[in-house]
């Protein structure tokens, strides 16, 4: 199954974790790409060239899982990311819905 995984790209050691879990069960993962602050770390020219290619990602997928923050929270661009899935019909979980639908 080819997933993508959306969410805060300041939690870089989630989407690491969670692109090894997949992937060792087998599933083809498409991540962010570029981690890091617009302005800070990342140009707003390159951030919104990496956000065309990881809604490309998303158009490929069979499913999107979302790394919620820490608090439970999803922010504007995963909202955006999110919306785009749902444009394509394709199916969006958190990362805990994957858990208990998938493995529980």
């Amino acid at each position: 199954m080819i997933i993508t995984l959306v969410g805060s790209v300041k939690q870089e050691a989630d989407w690491r974790r969670w692109t090894e879990l997949l992937t060792s069960r087998g599933h083809l993962v498409f991540e962010a790409g570029r981690y890091g602050t617009v302005g800070k770390d990342i140009e707003q020219s390159d951030w919104d060239r990496v956000t065309k290619v990881h809604h490309e990602k998303i158009e490929l997928s069979h499913l999107v899982l979302v790394i919620p923050k820490p608090d439970g929270s999803v922010g504007e661009h995963t909202t955006v990311d999110i919306l785009h899935a749902r444009k394509y019909d394709i199916p969006v979980f958190t990362v805990f819905d994957y858990d208990s639908r998938f493995n529980g």
